[in-house]
C-alpha cells in the first residue's frame, strides 16, 4: 500500500484453481497517526441470562 501499510489477504489453491480472498484487514505502521489517535471507549457488554 502506498502508506506502508501492509494488507492481509488469503492465498488458496483449490482443484487446481488459485483464488484470492481479502480480508480487510490491514498492519498499521506504529509511527502512524492511525496507531497514535487515542482509543474510543467499547460500549458495555451486555450478556443474555
Amino acid at each position: 500500500m502506498e502508506s506502508g501499510n501492509k494488507s492481509i489477504y488469503l492465498d488458496i489453491y483449490h482443484e487446481r484453481k488459485i483464488h484470492y480472498e481479502f480480508l480487510k484487514l490491514y498492519l498499521v505502521r506504529e509511527n502512524s497517526v492511525e496507531t497514535k489517535a487515542p482509543d474510543e471507549p467499547m460500549p458495555p457488554h451486555s450478556h443474555p441470562r
